[in-house]
């Protein structure tokens, strides 16, 4: 399968933060938009997740760290392990990806 980000239908996940999700079998990659001083809540899933930032900056928390990360810096949480993320001096972009997949919007 091929697929064009542009195309990919867009879900509002929670206000200021908007998510472009490609599902395979074992895998989810998801574009996601955070709009400033948006925070996901901190929280924890089965899946291992490996984020990329593309674009400005985001803060991201474990219980035991926080770093700030610009583009083309990565971060990766093992499976339930507690996590955040912020979006740091306007808008940023990430680029995700779960295994297992992620099948929830």
């Amino acid at each position: 399968m091929f697929y064009r980000w542009q195309e990919v239908t867009p879900n509002e996940v929670r206000p200021g933060v908007t998510r472009r999700t490609i599902v395979a079998e074992n895998v989810s990659v998801s574009y996601v938009e955070l709009d400033e001083g948006v925070a996901t809540p901190f929280h924890t899933h089965q899946n291992e997740q490996v984020v990329s930032v593309v674009q400005g900056q985001m803060e991201f928390r474990t219980d035991r760290d926080c770093r700030i990360l610009g583009p083309g810096e990565v971060v990766v949480f093992a499976p339930n392990i507690p996590h955040q993320g912020k979006a740091l001096g306007g808008k940023a972009l990430v680029w995700e990806a779960l295994s297992p997949a992620r099948h929830e919007s």
